[in-house]
């Protein structure tokens, strides 16, 4: 879509293609002349500056080389598994019953900025930014608000209850 989008005539510069389900590995795959220009919103994108970002890149650099892109997928599943040992740790059991209530106690610091999981809802604070692909295929962050934002789950008001196995 996005060669084609270039061949048909239209200038990423300025009419980008605006998508959130278009990462580091989709960008891979095309031309960086295809990509450049393009945006997409995410929490994290490997070009960021962090602390806890640089020593994340060096780890996955070191474990896969430099070809392998560095999606938020893929560090949303690395902050995921880390949460889940941190409560893990606490409960001193995998059931659910006993990680559930510990939790929300505690945050983690993540390669997009420290998360946490909500009390209300089970989903985690993020934080939001835009970002738009360089001449050399790079997402570059060009909209970064600095903060965490709550979650507001699509059909909050349909809660579940997953110790009771029904609506909350």
């Amino acid at each position: 879509f996005y060669e084609a989008y270039g061949e048909a005539g239209f200038d990423q510069q300025t009419h980008p293609i605006a998508s959130q389900s278009t990462q580091e590995a989709e960008i891979a795959q095309m031309s960086a002349r295809a990509a450049a220009g393009s945006i997409t919103a995410a929490p994290y994108f490997s070009t960021l500056q962090t602390p806890a970002n640089l020593r994340f890149v060096a780890a996955w650099r070191k474990r896969f080389g430099t070809v392998l892109p560095i999606t938020a997928c893929a560090e949303s599943a690395y902050f995921q598994v880390m949460l889940y040992a941190q409560t893990l740790a606490r409960a001193g059991s995998d059931r659910l019953e006993a990680m559930l209530p510990h939790l929300h106690e505690h945050e983690f610091d993540a390669p997009q900025g420290r998360v946490r999981i909500d009390q209300e809802n089970h989903h985690t604070y993020l934080w939001p930014r835009v970002a738009r692909v360089d001449a050399q295929g790079t997402f570059q962050v060009v909209d970064d608000p600095g903060l965490r934002v709550k979650p507001d789950p699509y059909m909050y008001e349909n809660r579940f209850d997953p110790l009771a196995g029904r609506p909350a």
